[in-house]
């Protein structure tokens, strides 16, 4: 399993919330949230953080105002005088809402994007739902959650309940929807003793089925689309197979069926995290040393095939990236260090830069960042 994910935290819930769930409700109103069309402007940016429940540290959500250019740290729990649960996970903003995927606590919080009140909580604790949250996608008027017990979620956000649960591989991670599908990586990350997992599954998303099952390099861990193209960062295991991102060919299904050569996929480059925008992948990679932290950055440019030097100022050890699809700025997120190693405890800093890498602002955060999302409807 990925490092981070063992990474659990534990906060104590300060008001007890009534948990909804999706298997048993009585069918709840009707809401009309309507998907905007993508705005012009961006309001700025939405930070996970985990904590590390082993040492009580709550996670928390963190919200950066490109206006005022500050930060409100704890939001969620501020707005609504309880805690997000153990290891906040994964987070998006669709429509009018806010919905966020809490790992350990196998819940999802759906919040209103206007300020942050908390409008349903979803506990997902069986196989109606799926457990676990791992990462979200939307599309179409429906949220979709990956579940670390190996099934994807559709949530209707007219309804706020979870509609349907389908089957895919062991331990999903991030998803991506390209050319009307939805490409979901198998990591098989909770076996990892006996090997990591080498499947993704394409999920029809006009009839939720799965469609094909496809082999992939070792360890999917994140598809991610720039423009007409289609990426995914394999994990490689963490020690002789490297950490890598790849272009995949979206022909891959016929490509395996004629049993071709090539696989379906060529490997663009090492790296440990990955994020598309601006015409670019961005790229830090920061392979497991005994011998102590080296971290190389890059950005591949999508449309010339070309890789060059991209070094974000100010990074420690970084733990996520981002990039804002309207404003194009680029968020990248740090640990602080504890002797050699980074700090799984203490609160780290976000980042804020320009389109062109040019630094803007540090915020504080908390320790450990799973997911950034932005406020904005695009």
């Amino acid at each position: 399993m990925k490092k981070y994910g063992l990474i659990l935290a534990l906060s104590s819930l300060i008001a007890m919330p009534v948990f909804t769930s999706c298997s048993d409700d009585p069918e709840p109103d009707k809401v009309t949230d309507p998907v905007a069309e993508p705005s012009a402007t961006s309001e700025g940016v939405f930070i996970l953080t985990q904590g590390n429940s082993y040492s009580q540290v709550p996670g928390s959500l963190s919200q950066i105002d490109y206006n005022k250019m500050t930060v409100t740290r704890d939001l969620f729990q501020k707005v609504n005088d309880r805690s997000l649960g153990t290891t906040p996970q994964c987070g998006l903003v669709y429509g009018s809402r806010i919905y966020l995927g809490i790992y350990e606590s196998s819940t999802i919080e759906i919040a209103r994007r206007s300020d942050m009140k908390s409008e349903k909580q979803i506990k997902c604790d069986g196989a109606a739902t799926g457990t676990q949250p791992r990462a979200m996608v939307a599309d179409g008027g429906y949220v979709y959650i990956s579940m670390y017990d190996g099934n994807v979620a559709r949530l209707d956000t007219t309804t706020l309940s979870i509609d349907k649960v389908l089957k895919v591989g062991p331990n999903p991670e991030t998803p991506a929807i390209f050319n009307g599908k939805m490409f979901v990586p198998n990591s098989d990350g909770m076996n990892y003793t006996v090997g990591y997992g080498t499947t993704a599954s394409i999920i029809d998303l006009a009839s939720f089925s799965v469609e094909a099952t496809v082999e992939v390099p070792l360890n999917p861990n994140q598809f991610l689309v720039s423009g007409s193209r289609l990426f995914l960062l394999s994990k490689g295991d963490y020690g002789m197979i490297e950490s890598a991102l790849y272009e995949i060919d979206p022909d891959i299904v016929n490509i395996q069926k004629k049993n071709e050569e090539s696989k379906g996929w060529r490997k663009i480059a090492r790296a440990t995290l990955v994020a598309a925008g601006n015409g670019y992948i961005y790229m830090s990679d920061t392979p497991f040393s005994e011998e102590g932290i080296v971290i190389n950055y890059s950005r591949y440019d999508v449309a010339k095939g070309e890789i060059a030097e991209w070094k974000p100022s100010d990074i420690i050890y970084p733990s996520a990236i981002a990039v804002d699809p309207v404003s194009g700025r680029i968020v990248v997120t740090s640990y602080v260090m504890n002797g050699k190693w980074p700090s799984y405890e203490a609160d780290g800093y976000a980042n804020l830069y320009s389109p062109e890498g040019i630094f803007e602002k540090k915020f504080e955060i908390g320790a450990g960042t799973p997911a950034i999302f932005f406020n904005t409807d695009k």
